[in-house]
Formats: structure tokens, C-alpha cells, sequence
């Protein structure tokens, strides 16, 4: 559902980084997926698109590890 994994990523990236912050955290470190970017029409990626805009917008240094997940999916690939 679109709704609840944008509101999921919304939620769950303001407590982290207010977490952050409270503990005196100086580096925000998240992974996310290669071409988040470019595979917006999906409601996954516009949901991990704005949890990457947050991070970046929220003035702490930071790391985006852009991963691919392949691997999950070499079954169904096979199986196709």
C-alpha cells in the first residue's frame, strides 16, 4: 500500500533522527536502493525517495548506501 509505506518511511525517519539528535549521534548512515531516483512512479521509491530527501535535509552529516537486492529475487527469476 502506498499510503502506509510513505507513512511508514515518514514516521520512522523523523524518530530517527530526532533520536539521533537527543543521543548526540554525528553521523546518520541509511541504506536505500540503486536508482531510487529514477524508478519513481513506483510507490516504494517515492516513499524512499523522501526518507533520502529528509536525511539530506536534516543538516547531519550522513551516508546513503545505494545497494541493489538482486539476490532476493534470483528464484522468481529463474523460475520465469
Amino acid at each position: 500500500d502506498d499510503d502506509a509505506v510513505m507513512e511508514f518511511f515518514r514516521a520512522s525517519t523523523t524518530n530517527l533522527l530526532a533520536a539521533e539528535a537527543a543521543a548526540g549521534v554525528t553521523h546518520h548512515v541509511a541504506l536505500s536502493v540503486v536508482g531510487t531516483d529514477r524508478l519513481q512512479q513506483a510507490g516504494y521509491f517515492q516513499a524512499k525517495q523522501v526518507q533520502e530527501d529528509m536525511i539530506r535535509d536534516s543538516g547531519m552529516p550522513y551516508s546513503i548506501v545505494h545497494a541493489t537486492q538482486f539476490f532476493e529475487f534470483a528464484k522468481t527469476l529463474a523460475d520465469s
